[in-house]
């Protein structure tokens, strides 16, 4: 079975304008994957949601092209669906008062960019 088919029977309905973007890319990881990072299509979680959300960010696709041992690292650690991440990021994102959708990527930007510095 093609990685694309793997992924998209997930119950994921991409447009079909995404379908063959969805598929190209799926050819491009099948050759990146090594052994080991096949692992995180292991998870179910991870699986019915990696198409969609590499469709959705490019962002996400690009990294998980060129790195996808962090997004392994992440799925088998369990940090890429941990509560604990999401209920701290609700928090700090309930302070804000977004009323554009450019307000919410400065935000976003700015998250990171704390994140990162806080890695550093």
């Amino acid at each position: 079975m093609s990685l694309y088919a793997s992924l998209s029977g997930q119950g994921v309905h991409l447009p079909p304008a995404l379908q063959a973007w969805a598929n190209g890319f799926c050819q491009q990881l099948d050759d990146t994957l090594s052994p080991a990072d096949r692992s995180a299509l292991d998870n179910p979680a991870f699986r019915a949601a990696a198409l969609k959300v590499c469709a959705c960010s490019q962002f996400v696709a690009d990294n998980w092209l060129r790195h996808p041992s962090v997004l392994t690292d992440l799925v088998a650690s369990g940090d890429l669906f941990s509560s604990e991440y999401r209920a701290a990021y609700a928090d700090v994102m309930s302070g804000w008062s977004c009323e554009t959708e450019p307000d919410m990527a400065r935000h976003l930007r700015l998250l990171r960019r704390r994140g990162m510095l806080r890695i550093a």
